[in-house]
């Protein structure tokens, strides 16, 4: 399988006419290149947007590659149909990087004073942003005690030729390195990529544990040893095949408003740890694209971040309750809102599989059970479920101050109420619902060409 984000998107052009849609005339920078990915999203459509002129700049732009989870399947030669069981397959059996002399990524190097990041397309996305940022830039950095790497996403505010300013918010294991390098009083080294072939994005997306390098889930979804090289200033290696990264570290004790930001809520957060990141050197394919993630509410935000978090979870809740048959994070639920199907044997068993599923994520703040005959999958089936199954003073169970994610816009102090729904029927209900023989669903179904 290819590492090359070019040869992904050149085969995916060539076996799947349609996944691209090409934008040839000119843009700008601030607002339009979100508009469009709005604008057709209304339109029903998710196709990865290719902008080939930024006003001003010389390098294309795109964005909404992890606008659907088929495309997420194409990446990595999975089949959609089993995806969830496929990648944890695929995860089981981590494959650790190698390091090699060299890559495109050194096609182009810039260091000290010739470093310009404006000389790159950062995109102003929404009107509330406090400026332009970079949203798929991917920090790797070293654990300061064991150099054990770890990547992940952060938020990245321009604020000069040579400066960033990001938010460290999810208090994750690059927070934690960050603390302990700051209270030697030594700054963090660090590198950003942005852009890459989608399986070192989605690994960087995973929540793995502290003990994991994640090049290597890259390598185990990739089926390959990620190709790294070293970086020029900073003792980080970086893919090989990267479109661009950037080189750096976090500076100890300094701390710079950042904010406010469009965020995956679809609201406003001025939420931030309030850290800089001070650019030494840069460097690039020579073809270099510059790849966005559409951030607020968009379908690409919500599906990277959470695309490894459904097979996880399924496969926790299974392992406890065989009865579970399916387990749904739905777009509009903004990784707050679960659903879950099962085979209900006793009364009072739904409440059990919720529950464990709000000590599993503390995201969830609507969890919801429904019997197996109802594809959790079709919004139109959930709504008839809930309406129809659910005597609200009795299947609707509402928990106060518990734990939520610091983004939840309800949460004070990091608490928030949170909803059990048991949209399943009663074990002796007499209720029946209307079907149609298989065979002339089926056959009707031949002839719509819709099976």
């Amino acid at each position: 399988m290819t590492q090359d984000l070019h040869a992904f998107l050149d085969t995916l052009e060539r076996e799947t006419p349609g996944e691209i849609l090409h934008i040839r005339e000119p843009v700008s920078i601030e607002y339009t290149i979100t508009a469009y990915v709005q604008a057709l999203a209304r339109l029903n459509r998710t196709p990865l947007l290719y902008f080939h002129k930024v006003m001003g700049y010389d390098l294309p732009v795109i964005t909404n590659l992890f606008g659907t989870k088929r495309r997420i399947a194409l990446a990595l030669s999975l089949q959609l149909d089993d995806f969830d069981n496929a990648w944890l397959q695929r995860t089981e059996h981590l494959i650790p990087p190698v390091v090699v002399t060299g890559g495109p990524v050194k096609d182009i190097v810039s260091v000290g004073q010739d470093v310009h990041l404006d000389a790159l397309p950062l995109l102003r996305h929404f009107q509330e942003d406090a400026d332009r940022y970079i949203t798929s830039g991917v920090i790797v950095a070293k654990d300061p005690d064991t150099g054990r790497r770890n990547l992940s996403f952060h938020r990245l505010q321009f604020a000069g030729p040579r400066r960033l300013r990001t938010s460290l918010h999810s208090r994750g294991h690059l927070w934690n390195f960050y603390r302990r390098s700051a209270a030697a009083g030594r700054d963090l080294p660090a590198t950003i990529i942005v852009g890459a072939h989608p399986a070192v994005l989605l690994a960087a997306a995973v929540r793995a544990s502290a003990t994991t390098d994640e090049y290597d889930i890259a390598g185990a979804l990739l089926r390959q040893p990620v190709k790294l090289v070293k970086a020029e200033t900073v003792d980080v290696e970086v893919p090989a095949y990267a479109e661009i990264v950037i080189e750096g570290k976090i500076l100890a004790g300094v701390k710079e408003s950042e904010g406010p930001f469009g965020e995956y809520t679809g609201y406003v957060s001025g939420r931030s740890t309030n850290n800089v990141f001070e650019v030494d050197c840069i460097t690039r394919h020579k073809d270099a694209i510059f790849q966005d993630i559409t951030p607020g509410r968009s379908a690409e935000h919500i599906i990277l971040s959470g695309v490894s978090r459904s097979p996880a979870m399924f496969a926790e809740t299974k392992r406890n309750f065989p009865n579970v048959r399916s387990l749904r994070y739905p777009l509009w639920g903004c990784h707050f809102v679960c659903l879950v199907s099962m085979k209900k044997e006793k009364e009072g068993e739904p409440q059990q599989v919720m529950l464990f599923l709000l000590g599993l994520d503390h995201y969830i703040k609507v969890v919801a059970a429904f019997d197996e005959d109802i594809d959790i999958y079709d919004d139109q089936e959930v709504l008839w479920a809930l309406t129809t199954r659910t005597r609200v003073d009795r299947d609707v169970k509402i928990l106060s101050n518990l734990l939520t994610n610091a983004l939840e816009p309800t949460a004070e102090n990091l608490l928030t109420g949170k909803a059990l729904i048991d949209a399943t029927m009663p074990l002796d209900s007499d209720l029946k619902v209307c079907t149609i023989p298989d065979e002339v669903r089926r056959s009707v179904q031949r002839r719509l060409g819709c099976e």
